[in-house]
């Protein structure tokens, strides 16, 4: 995990959005958000804690969370439907799917899942890129009275 977060961190955009675990957190010991400097679609512990404060947070939380329930079964079909609905750019799993491989190691595969996300061949000096933003995320604050 540690080191997946790590390629991330180094060789993807910062604005990249991740789709992992919900449960990632206490699976694998460190979030997506900390260890990758990345967002992610949804951290179950963390982003229900915060959304307690904040009704429209806490009904997008829920959606998330009621979205990414079965990511343990995600195929490369849901998984990109996910990432066009919510402008999703990268997924991180154990799983083996048919999707753009970015990066593996012997436990974690991290796919490609946005259509025009690329990165740079190695050593081009040349920085990733990223689709044209989905304008996705969590309900704008507003004022209240």
């Amino acid at each position: 995990w540690t080191d997946a977060m790590r390629w991330l961190d180094t060789n993807t955009p910062k604005a990249t959005r991740v789709l992992a675990s919900p449960g990632h957190a206490w699976r694998y010991g460190t979030t997506v958000r900390v260890s990758a400097r990345r967002d992610v679609f949804v951290e179950e512990v963390k982003d229900s804690a915060m959304a307690m404060y904040w009704r429209p947070a806490a009904l997008a939380v829920s959606e998330r969370l009621r979205i990414a329930a079965d990511f343990e079964r995600l195929t490369a079909d849901t998984a990109t439907a996910l990432a066009r609905a919510e402008g999703i750019d990268v997924l991180v799993t154990e799983a083996q799917l048919p999707l753009p491989p970015l990066y593996s190691n012997a436990r974690f595969r991290i796919y490609a899942l946005s259509e025009g996300y690329r990165l740079p061949a190695p050593g081009s000096g040349t920085a990733p890129t990223l689709p044209p933003a989905a304008g996705t995320g969590f309900p704008a604050a507003r004022g209240r009275s």
